[in-house]
């Protein structure tokens, strides 16, 4: 077990805050960068002032795009372990382990509605897995009853 920054899966509830710190690392390396080049490239006498002018004008923009491209990659690593979560119900489904299942895809459903929304193919496509998964348990318990009620019986 890893530390818990570490240990951190990406779901939705936490893309948001991720994009917060990716926002600060774009804003303290930015603005490092592009201090540096400003003194660098600026003449003798104003080299302080072109870094910070160097940092007014390109940190935000620096900063916009680390957002940016750390939402679109945690967005996409949710979903592939959202394609995950749902290959392995799949798989409890076939195996007869219901239970499992059907939290792997209730999961699954979860993180594809909060990125991809409620009609998305995909979403619909994981909704029908877990009705599909509901009346396999409803048929399972109906066939262990319907034996228990045999066997008890007297012939």
């Amino acid at each position: 077990m890893g530390t818990p920054e570490t240990s951190r899966e990406p779901c939705p509830d936490r893309i948001l805050d991720d994009i917060g710190g990716d926002f600060g690392m774009g804003a303290v390396g930015g603005s490092v960068f592009h201090f540096i080049k400003g003194v660098y490239n600026s003449p003798v006498g104003t080299r302080l002032t072109g870094g910070t002018q160097a940092i007014r004008m390109n940190a935000p923009r620096v900063c916009g795009s680390f957002a940016v491209w750390g939402g679109l990659f945690l967005a996409w690593v949710a979903l592939a372990r959202a394609t995950v979560l749902e290959t392995r119900a799949k798989l409890m489904l076939r195996g007869g382990v219901f239970d499992v299942g059907d939290d792997l895809i209730k999961k699954a459903i979860f993180i594809r509605a909060s990125i991809c929304g409620e009609n998305h193919p995909d979403t619909v496509a994981a909704r029908e897995t877990l009705s599909k998964l509901g009346r396999l348990i409803a048929k399972v318990q109906t066939t262990a009853s319907g034996n228990n009620n045999n066997a008890s019986s007297p012939s």
